[in-house]
C-alpha cells in the first residue's frame, strides 16, 4: 500500500448551545451522538476514499461546541486524507436519527492538511500551523457543519443537512 500521501489527522465532534441570552433563557441545547447499527453494518459514521477504501470509523458523543470530543476512533494517526463521510447520528434535540453521506472537497481538504498557514499569533513570520483535525458539529434540524483545527485555528470545510 502507498503511504506517500498519508497526512497525520484525527477526528472530534462538537453539540452547540444557542441562545440570545446571557442567562440561557430559552436557549437550544444540541446533544448528538453519533450511532452505528446493530443490524446494518453499513449505518455507522465513517471516513472512505472515493473508491470506498474504508479509512477509520468513529462512535460516541461530542463535546461543547469549538472546543469538541474525541470519540472512538477519533485519535490522530498517518493515513490518507477522507473524500467521503458516512455519518449516522442521533441527535436529542429533535429527538431524531439522521443519516449524511457526503462527498468531501478532496482538493481543499488537502490544502489545509498539508499547507502550512500563518496563524493569528504568528507575528514573527510563521510557524507550521497546519490543520490536523476534522471536528464534526452538529446544529438543530440534522445540519452538520465540518471544520479543519489545528493550533488555534479553524476551518470551514463545508455545511450540510443530514436527513431524516
Amino acid at each position: 500500500m502507498d503511504t506517500s500521501n498519508d497526512v497525520e489527522w484525527g477526528a472530534s465532534t462538537s453539540s452547540g448551545t444557542f441562545t440570545n441570552y446571557k442567562d440561557l433563557t430559552n436557549a437550544i441545547f444540541v446533544d448528538s451522538y453519533i450511532v452505528r447499527s446493530p443490524v446494518d453494518e453499513k449505518m455507522r459514521t465513517s471516513f472512505f476514499l472515493a473508491d470506498g477504501t474504508w479509512l477509520r470509523t468513529l462512535y460516541g458523543s461530542s463535546g461543547s461546541w469549538g472546543l469538541g470530543g474525541t470519540p472512538l476512533g477519533g485519535n490522530p494517526f498517518r493515513q490518507p486524507l477522507p473524500e467521503i463521510l458516512h455519518l449516522i447520528f442521533f441527535d436529542r434535540y429533535d429527538n431524531q436519527f439522521y443519516q449524511l453521506i457526503q462527498p468531501l472537497p478532496k482538493e481543499k481538504i488537502h490544502d489545509l492538511f498539508t499547507t502550512v498557514h500563518k496563524g493569528i499569533a504568528d507575528d514573527d513570520g510563521g510557524s507550521a500551523n497546519v490543520y490536523d483535525t476534522f471536528d464534526i458539529g452538529f446544529a438543530p434540524k440534522g445540519w452538520i457543519i465540518l471544520y479543519a483545527i489545528g493550533p488555534g485555528i479553524r476551518k470551514e470545510i463545508g455545511s450540510w443537512q443530514a436527513k431524516k
